[in-house]
């Protein structure tokens, strides 16, 4: 599960940025990198499969 806890971590920063930003930019923001985060290990597992079927 080392990869949960870096995606916890990433997402904490998101949340730990200047108090300036309204809360929905903050849950915005979250949103936005878990998103990306969902993304970025749907690529690297569609990478492994294919690696492994070929």
């Amino acid at each position: 599960m080392a990869r949960r806890r870096g995606d916890e971590e990433t997402v904490a920063v998101a949340v730990a940025e200047p108090p300036s930003r309204t809360p929905t930019e903050i849950a915005a923001a979250v949103a936005d990198e878990t998103q990306r985060l969902r993304h970025d290990k749907l690529v690297a597992g569609l990478t492994r499969w294919r690696e492994l079927c070929h």
